[in-house]
């Protein structure tokens, strides 16, 4: 397991990095995680520039990522075109308070919940 965790870093190493987002090192915990849970959804709060959406989309494809993000401008933008191309990702508007637990209880699918 560990070299899987270990080949993960070395690869999120190489990817680009979007200020204000979540580091590669938080982000190859968390899809360490994710992959020895059997986690087939993951609820996102606060999207920006689209930086753990990015990686999470990439490095788990088979994973349904529900991205809620409630502010709009440059950052929105370039998140969304960063993201556009990856068919596993849905973009949600509003409140993560209000969206994240109606989400969290539209499937009984194992879930995790990303809240940045």
């Amino acid at each position: 397991m560990l070299e899987r965790t270990d080949a993960l870093y070395r690869a999120l190493a190489q990817e680009p990095y979007e200020p204000r987002g979540i580091i590669h090192s938080e982000m190859a915990l968390i899809i360490h995680t994710i992959l020895k849970l059997g986690i087939k959804r993951v609820i996102e709060s606060g999207r920006a520039r689209a930086q753990s959406t990015y990686i999470l989309a990439k490095y788990l494809p088979e994973v349904a990522i529900h991205s809620i993000e409630m502010r709009t401008g440059p950052d929105t933008s370039f998140g969304l075109n960063r993201v556009h191309g990856f068919m596993n990702v849905t973009f949600h508007w509003g409140s993560g308070e209000m969206i994240a637990p109606q989400l969290a209880g539209l499937s009984s699918e194992p879930t995790a919940i990303l809240l940045d």
